[in-house]
């Protein structure tokens, strides 16, 4: 409620806020100090709650904040005569999706320091996504997995923003939804996704290798808070979103060919 009022009158205020959060987020990605990781969460957990309720009120002010394309100045190259030259930037909205798949992978913030030297050489390698990756599993059999209940209190967070971000399908009328519309989604499962394969492995081992005392306790979660239970449930809720979206296949015409 506090969030739709401060649309409604005084909705600069909320693009100020919404535009800064998504900065600092970035800022994190680009220059990954512990000393920002704080600074990121905050941002996060107050995303978590403006994006739905952003997404709701379907509005003009809304449509441009999240996916209007915004012109800025640049310096020109080799000092041209007119001194600077316009650059039009990403939609927040798509800035916002890119930067959280980066943060999945963040050394110190969301994973440990794979402790190995990779060049830029070796980006694309299985060897470097497999350093990558949360557990062992699907693309990375042999990974060792570091344990840390602070990766995975962050891991959490990053992945409920990703849910809030997705949940646009809630606000839609039976009548009028589509399963295959939504462009939260389409950026997230676009060709050119960061790490894309990276977090469908990490996604996909997380929850299915979630292990709750040794596997054979039976109703272990009643006797368990640990981290792990939380990230395995926010794993399967992302990943199912993540693969329940997707383009309607179209017949082929036979008659053309």
């Amino acid at each position: 409620e506090d969030v739709e009022q401060i649309i409604e009158n005084h909705p600069e205020n909320l693009q100020i806020l919404f535009t800064q959060a998504v900065a600092q987020l970035y800022q994190v990605v680009e220059t990954p100090y512990p000393v920002y990781f704080d600074q990121a969460l905050n941002c996060i957990r107050i995303l978590s709650r403006v994006v739905p309720t952003l997404i709701q009120n379907d509005c003009d002010f809304v449509q441009n904040l999240l996916w209007s394309r915004q012109l800025i100045s640049v310096p020109a190259e080799n000092g041209a005569a007119a001194g600077e030259s316009k650059q039009e930037t990403e939609p927040l909205a798509v800035i916002l999706v890119n930067t959280l798949f980066h943060l999945l992978f963040i050394p110190e913030f969301t994973i440990g320091d794979p402790n190995a030297d990779f060049s830029e050489a070796d980006v694309n390698s299985p060897e470097f996504k497999a350093a990558l990756m949360w557990a062992p599993g699907v693309g990375s059999i042999e990974k060792s997995v570091n344990v840390s209940s602070q990766y995975d209190r962050t891991r959490v967070e990053v992945l409920r923003l990703m849910v809030a971000c997705f949940c646009d399908s809630l606000f839609q009328s039976p009548d009028g939804f589509d399963s295959c519309h939504s462009l939260w989604l389409e950026v997230a499962t676009s060709v050119d996704t960061p790490y894309a394969e990276v977090v469908f492995c990490s996604l996909l081992n997380t929850a299915l290798g979630y292990d709750p005392i040794g596997w054979g306790l039976p109703y272990g979660n009643l006797v368990s808070s640990d981290t792990a239970k939380e990230l395995s449930q926010a794993a399967i809720q992302a990943l199912i979103i993540l693969l329940d979206y997707g383009h309607p296949l179209v017949p082929l015409d036979t008659e053309a060919g």
